[in-house]
Order: C-alpha cells, then structure tokens, then sequence
C-alpha cells in the first residue's frame, strides 16, 4: 500500500473510532445518569475521577507527547534497541514509582477527598473516600496507556490508540448498567478500573507488532530518558494549568447541594 493510501485509512480509522468514543462517551454519562442520577453518591463518584483523570491528562499527555519526538530521532539515527531500553525504563518507572505513590494514596485517600471535597457531608466523604482507594490503580494503569499510546504514534500506528478510550467507555457503561443491583455505585468504581486496564492491554499486541522490547531496567541515567525528561517540563506545566479549573470546580460544587458535581459533568 502506497503512504498516501495508508495516510487516508489511517485518518478514516481514527475519525470512526474517535466518533465512537464520543459517542460512548455520551452514552456512559446517560448510563450514571439514568442508573444514579444527580445525587450525592455520583457526587462522590465524580470526585474519585478526577485523581485518575488529571493524571491521565497531565502525566500520561505529557509523556506521550515527548516520547515520539525522541523516538523518531534515534529512528534516524539508526538506534532502535537503546530507545526500546530508555522506553522500559518509562514504563518500569511508573509502575515503580506510582504503583508505590498509588499504595500511598490509597492508604491517604481520606487526605485527597478532604482537600478536593471539602463541603462534603460526613457520609458522601466517606464514601468518596472509599471509591479514591479503590479507583487508584486506575492511575497507574492509564498512565502507563499513555505512555503505550505515545509508543505506537511514533511507529505510526493509531488504530489501536484510538480504540483505548472505546474500550473504557464500554467497560464503564456496562458496570452501571448490568452491575447496578448488586453493588451500586462501587461496581462503576470497579468498571473504571477495568476500562482503565483494557485501554492498556488493548494496545499491547500493536506494541509487539512494532518491536517494543521490554526489559526490566530502572536506569533514569539513560541519555533518552533524560532527554525525555528535560522536554516533559514545561508541557506539564501546560497541561496541569488546565486541570486547575476542574480542581476548582469540584471543590467549589462539594459546598453546594448533593448533585452538584454530578450536574456538571452531565
């Protein structure tokens, strides 16, 4: 197939599975809306979703972004195997590091809700408490779903990319939908969870099919890791002004009437 065929299907893919996304994505929020509506527990909910959401927004944006610069520079250069190393490191880093902050945060969550939701009445702040520790894998997970995603768009392969958040949108209407009589809304926690993982693992046989070699390294004194790392600055920065307002949002809806963090986000 000639680069201009392939350009034009690559294109038609993701605008199809992107429109699925949203599409799904309008469908979960009236799946929570319909089975939880706007209450105090999908306040709750709502706020435990936002940890993942920022991290997902700020760290896992920022680190795809860098990595296909510095990929397609060692492309270039003909060094493949040392970027395949420096890309473990990555992905061995954050499920160190975070995998580590996420046992942390799970153990500290009533910390986190307090300081995001600090008008919440005593039982929709311990229930948020709940759903923050139990929804904290999520962050590693779709994390590390970012950082896949940045693999494959360097190799130039977006369908599988794209396909991530259809996959977690499913996930999620589903466990509102089929899981709401047994668990109600934990099993939405659970289904997030679940969502967040498919959007990794979904991607992972395009990773093989790129050549990623994965090797257990830790060595942040890798010349592509630290290139990567000098150029995630500033577009941390970027990215984590922008998730100010949502912060802001849900601290300022917790003083308000139950169902206000829930109204909006629907």
């Amino acid at each position: 197939m000639n680069p201009g065929r392939k350009i034009v299907r690559a294109t038609i893919v993701i605008f199809l599975l992107t429109f699925l996304s949203r599409f799904l994505g309008l469908g979960r929020e009236m799946a929570i809306a319909y089975r939880f509506g706007a209450t105090g527990e999908t306040d709750a909910f709502m706020l435990a979703l936002t940890i993942p959401n920022i991290f997902y927004n700020v760290i896992g944006t920022a680190l795809a972004a860098v990595i296909v610069p510095v990929f397609e520079d060692y492309e270039i250069q003909g060094r493949r195997p040392e970027i395949w190393r420096a890309l473990s490191v990555i992905v061995n880093f954050i499920i160190v590091a975070m995998g580590t902050g996420v046992l942390l945060g799970a153990t500290g969550s009533s910390f986190i809700v307090r300081a995001l939701g600090p008008g919440f009445p005593p039982e929709t702040m311990q229930l948020a408490i709940n759903l923050t520790a139990l929804m904290m894998p999520s962050i590693v997970l779709i994390t590390l779903a970012g950082v896949f995603g940045g693999i494959l768009n360097a190799n130039h392969v977006f369908g599988p990319v794209a396909l991530g958040p259809v996959a977690m949108n499913l996930a999620i209407i589903v466990s509102a939908l089929v899981g709401f009589y047994h668990w109600g809304i934990y099993n939405l926690a659970l289904g997030t969870v679940t969502g967040a993982l498919l959007f990794a693992l979904i991607q992972i046989p395009a990773l093989r099919q790129v050549g990623f070699k994965y090797a257990f390294l830790l060595n942040v004194q890798d010349p592509a890791v630290r290139q990567m790392l000098k150029m995630i600055g500033p577009i941390l920065i970027v990215t984590g002004v922008f998730q100010i307002y949502s912060v802001i949002d849900v601290r300022f809806a917790s003083n308000l009437e139950a169902g206000s963090i829930a109204a909006l986000n629907y």
